[in-house]
């Protein structure tokens, strides 16, 4: 069946459709047309008036339709695995100043004694809370080893997480890494 007449047949449906409902409302005092949400003198619900319009589609292809042009170059993944690690420069000095006033120090006499990357062994980051339940995955971050007083002081990331202070470091740490092992 051509498109054609498949727009035929269906013009012919709803016309007969339309003349079925016209036919029955035509006892309705007033022509049949009740306005919608009235009752009719006999108390049954009014009939809602139904109009319909059969619009022909024109044959002619539609032009193809263009997207706006984008400003921004197309972004591929990058390639180094610690990628989307926050910037330790600019993470390991908000740490200074977070353990500063935590524990009242002048940031100058806070040193940095390790800023790795590391793998930690689950979902706490090396940070289990007592009664929570972690991933267990393994899950790319870092470590930064503050000191201050003798005292040494640890802040933990995942890969796109900021650092944050850990009170008390899980005694396992991450996974071990350099020659020999898998990491």
């Amino acid at each position: 069946m051509t498109a054609r007449a498949k727009t035929g047949a269906l013009a012919a449906t709803l016309a007969a459709a339309t003349l079925v409902i016209a036919a029955c409302g035509a006892d309705e005092p007033g022509g049949g047309t009740v306005p919608s949400g009235s009752i009719s003198d006999d108390r049954t619900p009014a009939k809602p008036e139904v109009s319909v319009n059969v619009e022909r589609k024109s044959t002619k292809p539609s032009p193809p339709m263009t997207l706006p042009a984008t400003t921004d170059p197309p972004t591929t993944p990058p390639s180094d695995p610690d990628a989307g690690v926050p910037n330790m420069n600019d993470a390991a000095r908000d740490a200074i100043r977070d353990l500063a006033g935590r524990i009242g120090a002048d940031p100058s006499t806070i040193t940095v004694v390790a800023d790795e990357p590391v793998t930690w062994r689950d979902g706490s980051i090396g940070c289990p809370k007592p009664g929570m339940a972690y991933t267990q995955a393994l899950v790319p971050g870092r470590r930064l080893i503050l000191a201050s007083s003798g005292q040494t002081y640890a802040y933990h990331a995942g890969r796109a997480g900021a650092l944050t202070y850990c009170a008390t470091p899980d005694p396992g740490g991450p996974l071990p890494s350099g020659p020999g092992t898998d990491t």
